[in-house]
């Protein structure tokens, strides 16, 4: 445990009260500036901060993820408490939950977002950092009015044919294509994994568009061999997911 930001930890930048989106992570109880090429990739150990200064007024959320600690939680509650006070021109506050995000949030990435494993507190960054022993990551991703990448598991049992899946290996970006899945669903699977590359990879990966039944040798070596048959994907379950993850999204606002 950390304990809750300090007096200089609450110190905001000027550079907030400036036009645009601006996006923190807490770490260790300090708000860190999130680049512009991550905007969109959230770790669910992690809170964070995001303040959307606009001419129809200032907004401020905070965006918890699912394994997100009761510490950093908190710290997002105070840094938030503080920084409507600092702005002085009673901003909304706004409160996010993963997978449960208002149609609000999700306006501010076109491109979807991901969630990825692991948090601060895991070294979750770290071990990405080596690039000698890439951890391979794969992704599911669902909805088609908020789109979004959430990390499942390494097996082709995550798969079926109606949806797209990114798999990272570390040098390659994959991104799979079902038999069933539209042209809308693969762009949208496309410009995740760009973002995956330039947040998670520094750029370095090539991202592959991959069709089904068109696996190359290193999606085999990382899954195993490929069942004669997937599950058979459901346009119901994208209109399902956005429905389910514009539920409990909370919009709360001080006086």
């Amino acid at each position: 445990m950390y304990g809750g930001p300090s007096a200089k930890d609450l110190r905001f930048p000027s550079s907030l009260s400036e036009p645009g989106l601006h996006i923190f992570r807490i770490e260790k109880m300090k708000l860190i500036p999130v680049p512009s090429e991550s905007h969109g990739v959230f770790h669910s150990g992690d809170t964070y901060l995001l303040i959307c200064n606009s001419p129809e007024g200032n907004h401020i959320y905070v965006w918890n993820g699912n394994g997100t600690s009761v510490d950093e939680r908190a710290a997002g509650a105070i840094y938030s408490s503080q920084l409507h006070m600092h702005m002085g021109e009673k901003p909304t506050q706004n409160r996010e939950t993963q997978g449960h995000e208002s149609a609000e949030f999700m306006s501010f990435f076109p491109r979807g977002v991901t969630y990825l494993d692991g948090g601060v507190s895991s070294g979750f960054q770290q071990a990405q950092k080596d690039a000698a022993a890439p951890a391979h990551h794969l992704y599911h991703v669902r909805g088609r009015k908020n789109i979004r990448a959430t990390e499942t598991e390494l097996t082709w049992e995550s798969f079926n044919t109606g949806d797209c899946f990114i798999l990272d290996t570390g040098k390659f970006i994959y991104v799979w294509s079902g038999s069933q899945s539209n042209m809308l669903e693969r762009n949208r699977a496309r410009d995740l994994a760009n973002q995956i590359r330039d947040s998670e990879r520094r750029g370095a990966a090539k991202v592959e568009i991959i069709q089904e039944g068109e696996e190359p040798d290193e999606m085999i070596q990382i899954l195993g061999q490929r069942p004669e048959s997937l599950k058979e994907g459901c346009a119901e379950d994208d209109k399902e997911a956005d429905a389910i993850h514009t539920r409990g999204a909370v919009l709360y606002q001080v006086h």
